[in-house]
C-alpha cells in the first residue's frame, strides 16, 4: 500500500513502511507451518499461483487474503497491517527477481499502451517484486535506440565493478553510488543509466556480498567476475 492510500485515521501503533529480515523469516516460517497444518505441501505451488497472482478484485477474496496476513503477521514485535503482510509473503515466495524475458517486455508495453502506467497491478500481472523495477524497466524499454541493451558481458560487470569501487571503497558495507555516478558509468558502457544501477543492484552486488559471506555457488561466469573482484578491488582495498 502506498502512503497516501493509507487511512487518515490509522493509528500511530501500526507500523507501516520497510520489513527487516526478522518479519522476513517469520513470515516464511507462518507460510510453511500454514501449509503443513493445512496438508497442502504437494499443492503449495498452486496454492501461491491461485493466491498471489490473482489481479481482480472480488471482496471475498480480499478478506481471505486480510485472513492470511494476520497469521502471517504472527511473532511480529510490531503491529503490521494484514494487506501488507500479504503483499510482502507475495514477494517472498514467488515474486521473479533477474533478467526480464522478451514475453515480459512485450507484455509491459502492451499493458502500459492498454491500461496506462498502473505499476502495482502489472506487478502482481508478471508476478515481480514491486512496480518500482516494472517503472525502471519500461523507461529502459522506451529509451533512447543509441543504448545497447541485453544481457551484460563479464567485461562489462568488470568495468562496473571497477568504477563503482573507484567511487566507494565500502559500497558493500555502506556506500553509496549517486545518480551522476550511474550517468558516468553508463556511458562508458554506451547503456541506460538504469540499466547499470539495476545490474548492479540485483546482480552483481548480490552476488559480491553472497562471496564475501561464503554462500555462493560459483559458476564458470561467475568466477571471472569474481577472481577479477579479488585481485583488482579486494587486495586493493586491504593494502
Amino acid at each position: 500500500i502506498k502512503r497516501h492510500e493509507l487511512p487518515e485515521n490509522l493509528s500511530p501503533e501500526l507500523k507501516v513502511g520497510r520489513f527487516n529480515i526478522g518479519n522476513d523469516e517469520i513470515i516464511k516460517h507462518n507460510w510453511n507451518k500454514l501449509i503443513t497444518e493445512l496438508n497442502l505441501k504437494e499443492r503449495e505451488q498452486e496454492v501461491m499461483k491461485e493466491l498471489f497472482e490473482q489481479t481482480h478484485k472480488n471482496k471475498a477474496l480480499g478478506l481471505k487474503k486480510n485472513i492470511i496476513g494476520y497469521f502471517l503477521s504472527q511473532g511480529f514485535s510490531e503491529v503490521r497491517l494484514a494487506t501488507e503482510v500479504f503483499q510482502r509473503a507475495r514477494i517472498l515466495l514467488c515474486a521473479k527477481r533477474g533478467y526480464f524475458s522478451p514475453k515480459e517486455d512485450k507484455t509491459i508495453l502492451d499493458f502500459v499502451d492498454k491500461e496506462g502506467k498502473k505499476w502495482t497491478k502489472l506487478s502482481i500481472l508478471l508476478g515481480r517484486t514491486s512496480g518500482g523495477v516494472l517503472y525502471n524497466r519500461y523507461n529502459l524499454l522506451t529509451a533512447s535506440k543509441d543504448n545497447k541493451c541485453g544481457p551484460f558481458t563479464v567485461d562489462e560487470d568488470k568495468l562496473i565493478i571497477r568504477e563503482v569501487f573507484a567511487v566507494s571503497q565500502n559500497i558493500l558495507e555502506e556506500g553509496n553510488v549517486v545518480k551522476e555516478d550511474w550517468e558516468t558509468i553508463g556511458k562508458k558502457l554506451q547503456r541506460n543509466s538504469l540499466a547499470v544501477h539495476s545490474h548492479w543492484k540485483y546482480v552483481l552486488e548480490p552476488m559480491l556480498k553472497r562471496y564475501e559471506a561464503g554462500t555462493l555457488n560459483i559458476d564458470m561466469r561467475k568466477g571471472k567476475i569474481i577472481e577479477f573482484y579479488v585481485s583488482n578491488i579486494m587486495n586493493k582495498i586491504k593494502l
